[in-house]
């Protein structure tokens, strides 16, 4: 479980920074990023974007298979496979007395 959390955690960091760079503009940081060329941040944005998304992913992901596997099992439910072996005393779909198969 905590890893699943550290990639939500990863995912998050990741896209934070995407938006630190991303919107330098706005954000009034173009001195601070001012030796580095705009392609390349933008770039490196993207990249990061990238990264946040597929840790995102990769967390919900593994969320999903781990409730699907927490889910109780109906022991109900029909079997999907026939018995390996038969037994004419358990065969329900014959009228009584007629167990030869």
């Amino acid at each position: 479980m905590s890893l699943g959390f550290l990639r939500l955690g990863f995912g998050l960091v990741w896209f934070a920074v995407a938006a630190v760079i991303l919107l330098r503009h706005p954000l009034g940081l173009d001195d601070f990023f001012a030796r580095q060329d705009p392609q390349f941040l933008d770039m490196g944005g993207a990249f990061a974007l990238a990264l946040g998304g597929f840790n995102i992913v990769r967390f919900v992901l593994a969320e999903r298979t781990r409730r699907k596997a927490l889910r109780p099992v109906n022991s109900l439910e029909r079997r999907s496979l026939p018995p390996e072996e038969y037994h004419p005393e358990f065969d329900f779909h014959r009228p009584p007395g007629d167990a030869t198969k």
